[in-house]
């Protein structure tokens, strides 16, 4: 197969000739930047994904009513962190914060469906209150 006079002196086109030059065929984001609520949504979609592919203690996979128990408490610490304007994503959560989301939420009410792991927490009494909660470090000099 012989190439053609003409494009014998010429070089073959690139195959990133698009990349190169031109409008990008997706929209541009405005910042950059992911906010930190579209982060926190991000970061349960993950985790859920990640339970799934998972196994728990007995070797076997998380139930789908135990992802999406995990998915619903994420939600609500989402929740009350876009209600208090806390900014930062999940990582931001230091104990002082969680103790303070603790202490704002409430526990299930009694008869509500609960998931099988939270059945054997011994914690979802009707009337239950935390009866201490995590210290916060101090730190060290």
């Amino acid at each position: 197969m012989s190439r053609s006079s003409a494009s014998a002196g010429r070089p073959r086109k690139s195959p990133l000739r698009l990349a190169a030059g031109g409008e990008p065929s997706f929209p541009a984001r405005q910042s950059g930047r992911l906010s930190p609520g579209q982060l926190r949504t991000m970061m349960i979609g993950e985790f859920e994904q990640w339970l799934r592919s998972r196994t728990n203690q007995e070797k076997r996979p998380f139930q789908e009513e135990t992802v999406v128990a995990y998915a619903k408490a994420a939600r609500a610490l989402d929740a009350w962190m876009t209600q208090k304007k806390i900014d930062g994503d999940f990582t931001a959560c230091d104990t002082a914060l969680l103790n303070s989301f603790s202490t704002t939420t409430t526990p299930p009410t009694p008869g509500a469906a609960r998931t099988p792991s939270s059945a054997t927490c011994g914690t979802c009494s009707p009337g239950w209150k935390p009866s201490t909660t995590i210290p916060t470090p101090t730190p060290t000099s």
